[in-house]
Protein backbone atom coordinates (compact mmCIF):
# COMPACT_ATOMS: atom_id res chain seq x y z
CA UNK A 1 0.00 0.00 0.00
CA UNK A 2 2.86 2.36 0.81
CA UNK A 3 4.50 1.66 -2.54
CA UNK A 4 1.27 2.51 -4.36
CA UNK A 5 1.00 5.80 -2.45
CA UNK A 6 4.61 6.66 -3.31
CA UNK A 7 4.04 5.94 -7.00
CA UNK A 8 0.91 8.11 -6.99
CA UNK A 9 2.79 10.95 -5.25
CA UNK A 10 5.63 10.97 -7.78
CA UNK A 11 3.15 10.58 -10.66
CA UNK A 12 1.24 13.67 -9.46
CA UNK A 13 4.47 15.67 -9.22
CA UNK A 14 5.57 14.54 -12.69
CA UNK A 15 2.15 15.26 -14.20
CA UNK A 16 1.99 18.73 -12.66
CA UNK A 17 5.49 19.54 -13.91
CA UNK A 18 4.81 18.15 -17.38
CA UNK A 19 1.52 20.01 -17.79
CA UNK A 20 3.08 23.29 -16.69
CA UNK A 21 6.05 22.84 -19.02
CA UNK A 22 3.67 22.02 -21.89
CA UNK A 23 1.55 25.10 -21.17
CA UNK A 24 4.61 27.35 -21.15
CA UNK A 25 5.84 25.83 -24.41
CA UNK A 26 2.49 26.55 -26.08
CA UNK A 27 2.63 30.12 -24.71
CA UNK A 28 6.00 30.65 -26.35
CA UNK A 29 8.05 30.34 -23.13
CA UNK A 30 9.43 26.79 -23.33
CA UNK A 31 11.60 25.56 -20.51
CA UNK A 32 15.19 24.84 -21.44
CA UNK A 33 16.04 21.21 -22.04
CA UNK A 34 18.51 21.30 -19.17
CA UNK A 35 15.70 22.28 -16.80
CA UNK A 36 13.52 19.43 -18.03
CA UNK A 37 16.43 17.01 -17.68
CA UNK A 38 17.23 18.06 -14.10
CA UNK A 39 13.61 17.67 -13.01
CA UNK A 40 13.21 14.32 -14.79
CA UNK A 41 16.32 12.87 -13.19
CA UNK A 42 15.21 14.18 -9.80
CA UNK A 43 11.81 12.49 -10.08
CA UNK A 44 13.42 9.23 -11.19
CA UNK A 45 15.83 9.31 -8.23
CA UNK A 46 12.90 10.08 -5.95
CA UNK A 47 10.79 7.15 -7.05
CA UNK A 48 13.64 4.65 -7.38
CA UNK A 49 15.03 5.38 -3.92
CA UNK A 50 11.63 5.14 -2.20
CA UNK A 51 10.76 1.85 -3.86
CA UNK A 52 14.15 0.14 -3.93
CA UNK A 53 15.39 1.10 -0.46
CA UNK A 54 12.21 0.72 1.60
CA UNK A 55 12.76 -2.96 2.45
CA UNK A 56 16.53 -2.74 3.13
CA UNK A 57 15.87 0.38 5.21
CA UNK A 58 13.72 -1.64 7.61
CA UNK A 59 16.61 -4.00 8.24
CA UNK A 60 19.59 -1.65 8.44
CA UNK A 61 19.80 1.99 9.45
CA UNK A 62 22.37 2.92 6.83
CA UNK A 63 20.03 1.94 4.00
CA UNK A 64 17.31 4.04 5.64
CA UNK A 65 19.79 6.92 5.77
CA UNK A 66 20.69 6.51 2.11
CA UNK A 67 16.99 6.61 1.23
CA UNK A 68 16.39 9.78 3.22
CA UNK A 69 19.41 11.54 1.74
CA UNK A 70 18.31 10.67 -1.79
CA UNK A 71 14.68 11.64 -1.19
CA UNK A 72 15.08 14.71 1.01
CA UNK A 73 18.33 16.17 -0.31
CA UNK A 74 19.71 15.03 -3.67
CA UNK A 75 16.40 14.44 -5.49
CA UNK A 76 15.04 17.72 -4.12
CA UNK A 77 18.12 19.59 -5.38
CA UNK A 78 17.70 18.09 -8.85
CA UNK A 79 13.99 18.96 -8.93
CA UNK A 80 14.73 22.52 -7.73
CA UNK A 81 17.27 22.91 -10.55
CA UNK A 82 14.43 22.09 -12.96
CA UNK A 83 12.12 24.78 -11.59
CA UNK A 84 11.78 28.46 -12.44
CA UNK A 85 9.66 31.27 -11.05
CA UNK A 86 7.53 31.06 -14.20
CA UNK A 87 6.82 27.38 -13.57
CA UNK A 88 5.89 28.08 -9.96
CA UNK A 89 3.71 31.10 -10.79
CA UNK A 90 0.36 29.19 -10.61
CA UNK A 91 0.99 28.54 -6.90
CA UNK A 92 0.35 32.25 -6.32
CA UNK A 93 -3.30 31.62 -7.23
CA UNK A 94 -3.75 28.88 -4.61
CA UNK A 95 -3.92 28.95 -0.80
CA UNK A 96 -0.20 28.12 -0.85
CA UNK A 97 0.47 31.79 -1.60
CA UNK A 98 0.03 32.46 2.12
CA UNK A 99 3.12 30.32 2.76
CA UNK A 100 5.33 32.42 0.50
CA UNK A 101 7.24 33.99 3.44
CA UNK A 102 8.48 30.48 4.26
CA UNK A 103 10.27 30.41 0.89
CA UNK A 104 12.72 33.10 1.97
CA UNK A 105 16.22 31.62 2.45
CA UNK A 106 16.37 31.85 6.26
CA UNK A 107 12.92 30.35 7.06
CA UNK A 108 13.35 27.70 4.35
CA UNK A 109 16.68 26.61 5.82
CA UNK A 110 15.31 26.64 9.38
CA UNK A 111 12.38 24.42 8.37
CA UNK A 112 14.69 22.00 6.55
CA UNK A 113 16.98 21.75 9.60
CA UNK A 114 14.04 21.28 11.99
CA UNK A 115 12.61 18.54 9.78
CA UNK A 116 16.01 16.81 9.60
CA UNK A 117 16.39 16.84 13.38
CA UNK A 118 12.84 15.77 14.24
CA UNK A 119 13.10 12.56 12.25
CA UNK A 120 16.33 11.68 14.08
CA UNK A 121 14.49 11.41 17.43
CA UNK A 122 14.56 7.67 18.28
CA UNK A 123 10.88 7.39 19.25
CA UNK A 124 9.71 9.19 16.11
CA UNK A 125 11.99 7.21 13.80
CA UNK A 126 10.79 3.98 15.45
CA UNK A 127 7.16 4.99 14.85
CA UNK A 128 7.78 5.67 11.14
CA UNK A 129 9.29 2.22 10.74
CA UNK A 130 6.26 0.59 12.31
CA UNK A 131 3.52 2.63 10.61
CA UNK A 132 3.39 3.12 6.84
CA UNK A 133 1.25 6.25 7.02
CA UNK A 134 3.92 7.98 9.11
CA UNK A 135 6.57 6.95 6.61
CA UNK A 136 4.50 8.56 3.86
CA UNK A 137 4.05 11.75 5.89
CA UNK A 138 7.78 11.81 6.53
CA UNK A 139 8.57 11.46 2.84
CA UNK A 140 6.13 14.21 1.83
CA UNK A 141 7.72 16.57 4.35
CA UNK A 142 11.22 15.62 3.19
CA UNK A 143 10.26 16.43 -0.39
CA UNK A 144 8.28 19.62 0.31
CA UNK A 145 10.79 21.18 2.68
CA UNK A 146 13.79 19.94 0.69
CA UNK A 147 12.57 21.47 -2.57
CA UNK A 148 11.56 24.64 -0.72
CA UNK A 149 15.04 25.00 0.80
CA UNK A 150 16.88 24.46 -2.48
CA UNK A 151 14.54 26.75 -4.46
CA UNK A 152 15.11 29.51 -1.89
CA UNK A 153 18.88 29.16 -2.21
CA UNK A 154 18.95 28.93 -6.01
CA UNK A 155 16.55 31.85 -6.43
CA UNK A 156 18.58 33.94 -4.01
CA UNK A 157 21.84 33.24 -5.85
CA UNK A 158 20.54 33.35 -9.43
CA UNK A 159 18.10 36.24 -9.15
CA UNK A 160 19.11 39.43 -11.00
CA UNK A 161 20.70 41.60 -8.38
CA UNK A 162 21.38 39.10 -6.79
CA UNK A 163 19.09 38.97 -3.76
CA UNK A 164 21.57 36.96 -1.69
CA UNK A 165 25.18 38.02 -1.18
CA UNK A 166 28.06 35.60 -1.60
CA UNK A 167 28.51 35.55 2.19
CA UNK A 168 24.82 34.85 2.68
CA UNK A 169 24.85 32.00 0.18
CA UNK A 170 27.95 30.47 1.75
CA UNK A 171 26.41 30.77 5.23
CA UNK A 172 23.18 29.17 3.95
CA UNK A 173 25.11 26.19 2.65
CA UNK A 174 27.46 25.80 5.61
CA UNK A 175 24.87 26.14 8.39
CA UNK A 176 22.63 23.40 7.00
CA UNK A 177 25.47 21.08 6.04
CA UNK A 178 27.39 21.50 9.32
CA UNK A 179 24.33 20.76 11.47
CA UNK A 180 23.69 17.60 9.45
CA UNK A 181 27.37 16.66 9.71
CA UNK A 182 27.12 17.14 13.48
CA UNK A 183 24.25 14.65 13.58
CA UNK A 184 26.31 12.28 11.45
CA UNK A 185 29.30 12.52 13.78
CA UNK A 186 27.13 11.55 16.75
CA UNK A 187 26.21 8.36 14.91
CA UNK A 188 29.79 7.64 13.91
CA UNK A 189 31.45 8.01 17.30
CA UNK A 190 28.68 7.24 19.77
CA UNK A 191 29.31 4.17 21.99
CA UNK A 192 25.56 3.60 22.28
CA UNK A 193 22.88 2.51 19.82
CA UNK A 194 20.18 5.20 19.73
CA UNK A 195 17.49 3.42 17.73
CA UNK A 196 15.87 0.43 19.50
CA UNK A 197 14.21 -0.74 16.28
CA UNK A 198 17.63 -1.58 14.82
CA UNK A 199 18.87 -3.52 17.84
CA UNK A 200 17.69 -6.61 16.00
CA UNK A 201 20.24 -5.92 13.29
CA UNK A 202 22.46 -8.81 14.38
CA UNK A 203 19.81 -11.29 13.35
CA UNK A 204 19.11 -9.53 10.06
CA UNK A 205 22.69 -9.38 8.81
CA UNK A 206 26.32 -9.67 9.81
CA UNK A 207 26.37 -5.94 10.62
CA UNK A 208 26.04 -5.16 14.32
CA UNK A 209 23.63 -2.38 15.36
CA UNK A 210 26.51 -0.14 16.50
CA UNK A 211 28.42 -0.66 13.26
CA UNK A 212 25.20 -0.06 11.32
CA UNK A 213 24.72 3.25 13.11
CA UNK A 214 28.33 4.24 12.43
CA UNK A 215 28.02 3.45 8.73
CA UNK A 216 24.80 5.48 8.57
CA UNK A 217 26.62 8.44 10.10
CA UNK A 218 29.51 8.08 7.66
CA UNK A 219 27.11 7.98 4.71
CA UNK A 220 25.39 11.18 5.89
CA UNK A 221 28.70 12.92 6.53
CA UNK A 222 30.02 12.02 3.07
CA UNK A 223 26.88 13.10 1.22
CA UNK A 224 26.56 16.40 3.09
CA UNK A 225 30.24 17.23 2.64
CA UNK A 226 30.20 16.38 -1.08
CA UNK A 227 27.18 18.57 -1.83
CA UNK A 228 28.62 21.39 0.31
CA UNK A 229 31.89 21.32 -1.64
CA UNK A 230 30.07 21.33 -5.00
CA UNK A 231 27.82 24.22 -3.96
CA UNK A 232 30.66 26.31 -2.54
CA UNK A 233 32.69 25.82 -5.73
CA UNK A 234 29.65 26.85 -7.78
CA UNK A 235 29.08 29.97 -5.68
CA UNK A 236 32.79 30.86 -5.95
CA UNK A 237 32.74 30.43 -9.74
CA UNK A 238 29.74 32.77 -10.01
CA UNK A 239 31.53 35.36 -7.89
CA UNK A 240 34.66 35.21 -10.06
CA UNK A 241 32.51 35.51 -13.18
CA UNK A 242 30.75 38.59 -11.82
CA UNK A 243 34.09 40.14 -10.87
CA UNK A 244 35.25 39.96 -14.50
CA UNK A 245 32.33 42.07 -15.76
CA UNK A 246 33.73 45.54 -16.61
CA UNK A 247 32.81 48.24 -14.11
CA UNK A 248 32.45 50.82 -16.92
CA UNK A 249 31.03 50.54 -20.38
CA UNK A 250 28.05 51.30 -22.52
CA UNK A 251 24.53 50.51 -21.41
CA UNK A 252 24.26 48.12 -24.31
CA UNK A 253 27.33 46.19 -23.16
CA UNK A 254 26.03 45.97 -19.60
CA UNK A 255 22.67 44.70 -20.81
CA UNK A 256 24.37 42.13 -23.00
CA UNK A 257 26.51 40.94 -20.11
CA UNK A 258 23.46 40.63 -17.88
CA UNK A 259 21.52 38.73 -20.52
CA UNK A 260 24.44 36.38 -21.02
CA UNK A 261 24.73 35.71 -17.29
CA UNK A 262 21.03 34.97 -16.98
CA UNK A 263 21.16 32.65 -19.97
CA UNK A 264 24.03 30.70 -18.41
CA UNK A 265 22.17 30.44 -15.10
CA UNK A 266 19.04 29.16 -16.84
CA UNK A 267 21.05 26.29 -18.23
CA UNK A 268 22.14 25.10 -14.76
Amino acid sequence: MLSAAQIVLVAILALAYGLRAHHLARAGEPARRAKLLWASVGLIVLLASMLALAAPGRELLYWRTVEHLLVGDLACLLIALGLTDTMLAPLARTPLRHLRPLNAPAPALALWIANLLVWQIPGILDATLRHDYLTFVQQMLLIALGVNMWVALLRGVLAPGPRMSEAGAVAHVLIGRLIAIGVACVGIWSPDVYYPYYLRGDSASSTSPLADQGIAGAVMLGEMALIAICLLLWIASRTRGAAHVPAHGSAEAAQAAGASALAMDAQV
